[in-house]
């Protein structure tokens, strides 16, 4: 008998395959977030102190200029530290939404057991999963170390060959 063809393996695919997907689907959303972090931190180089000084001044006076002497920042500085910060999470962001996408592509072909462990919790840390700060993160999260965790999805794991080929119905199969 096969692997491909072993009842308990087909049951343990079945069970993990919509988690599975929904977890590449977050890592592949938190890869576009991290992204699109990317692209505001370098869009802040570009506005000027004096363009965002006028825009703050005419829409929120009083907030701002309170902020200001909070802090002791002076606009430059707050665009450097709001870009700086853009970058850094953007970049967290990308590495973790990869992992989140080869935990969620390792879950799906139930490879590497430590992977898919490692792309779920990664998912479900708010401040590293653009879609964890939304409850998306963690409840897919959770519902795929609930999953990959029990013991008959956890035993296919590293065992699992890919899924046979299907019946395209022209007399071979997908390759």
């Amino acid at each position: 008998m096969s692997l491909s063809s072993d009842p308990n393996l087909s049951a343990a695919r079945e069970k993990a395959t919509l988690p599975a997907t929904f977890l590449l689907v977050v890592g592949i959303i938190n890869l576009l977030a991290g992204g699109l972090f990317l692209y505001s931190s370098f869009d802040f180089r570009n506005v000027s102190p004096d363009e965002l000084d006028r825009h703050m001044e005419r829409e929120h006076k009083e907030t701002w200029d309170d902020f200001k002497r909070r802090t002791g920042l002076t606009t430059a500085e707050f665009l450097e530290m709001v870009s700086r910060g853009a970058t850094v999470w953007g970049a967290v962001a990308l590495g973790c939404g990869l992992v989140t996408v080869a935990g969620g592509v390792s879950f799906l072909r139930l490879g590497s057991l430590p992977l898919a462990v490692a792309g779920a919790v990664v998912a479900s840390i708010p401040i590293l999963s653009p879609l964890g700060c939304c409850l998306i993160g963690e409840a897919v999260g959770v519902w795929s170390l609930v999953v990959m965790l029990s013991p008959d999805v956890r035993s296919a794991f590293g065992s699992a060959a890919p899924p046979p080929p299907e019946d395209t119905g022209w007399g071979h199969s997908e390759t």
